[in-house]
């Protein structure tokens, strides 16, 4: 069967069900819900290595559905008791959402945002192998350059908060970035050695269409639990100063343990 225009739209839109699970080893699902006026509210943050992440949930989605219940209209409080309730019941806890640059667009249209038309995702019931072995606490560098038939990097990027910074929204499966240690939801702290964590986002997104022409890119990049924790501790975030300082020789001196688990499931400061 052909698809309809509408079928069309809202994958465009990447219109998706996520249904989240708690893990035993992780405390919360880590991603941020931001109190948005009006409704419905965003997804402000995922944290690196969460039942979030591995649910396909994604920075800037809109929530328009917790469980079968309508939340495009919501107030915050609704939405996140509601996300809590869900959680302590130790079952699945089903958002739908779509990416907030197309909703606006896809509701004047009169698209109508049918559940039985989202794509499924569902979070592994256990934390996958991968994430279990992250390394704790550790920049990576991740080099990546465009072969002949290459048409692009193979990731997406996404503004941090308030339009300073960025992370990588997805890393596309079978592309160059794929092979490389780049993950999703990582923080880029440098582009081509070049420190621009508090560089404007835009300003960020024409580096890498810089890199994308010269066809390779050299990516120094954080998960979001190290880059949290280099910031509470005054660890150095540019890769010259923290490979001199006396954290980096502690942690090339250790054996590294399983990814330390800290986020909640929302925060409401944020």
């Amino acid at each position: 069967m052909a698809e309809s225009s509408e079928e069309s739209d809202l994958r465009q839109a990447n219109f998706r069900l996520c249904r989240l699970c708690v893990w035993p080893n992780y405390g919360g699902l880590g991603f941020h819900l931001e109190n948005t006026t009006p409704p419905p509210h965003v997804i402000q943050t995922v944290e690196s290595n969460s039942p979030a992440a591995a649910g396909g949930l994604k920075i800037l989605d809109l929530i328009l559905a917790v469980n079968n219940q309508d939340a495009s209209a919501a107030d915050y409080r609704t939405v996140t008791q509601a996300i809590i309730n869900a959680r302590d019941s130790n079952g699945r806890i089903e958002l739908l959402v779509i990416e907030k640059r197309f909703y606006e667009v896809l509701k004047l249209r009169g698209v109508s945002f049918n559940p039985g038309l989202a794509r499924i995702i569902d979070t592994p019931t256990t934390m996958p192998g991968d994430y279990m072995s992250f390394p704790k606490n550790t920049p990576r560098t991740c080099e990546i350059r465009l072969k002949p038939a290459d048409q692009s990097f193979g990731f997406e990027v996404i503004n941090g908060n308030r339009d300073i910074g960025a992370f990588i929204q997805e890393v596309v499966p079978n592309t160059p970035a794929s092979r490389t240690a780049l993950r999703k939801c990582d923080r880029i702290l440098e582009i081509d050695d070049k420190f621009v964590d508090d560089e404007e986002s835009r300003a960020i997104l024409i580096r890498l269409t810089k890199a994308k022409q010269k066809r390779s890119v050299k990516l120094y990049v954080v998960d979001t639990s190290t880059y949290k924790f280099f910031q509470d501790n005054r660890v150095p975030l540019t890769s010259k100063e923290f490979r001199k300082s006396k954290f980096a020789k502690q942690i090339r001196q250790q054996p590294q343990p399983p990814i330390s688990t800290y986020i909640n499931v929302v925060d409401s400061k944020k």
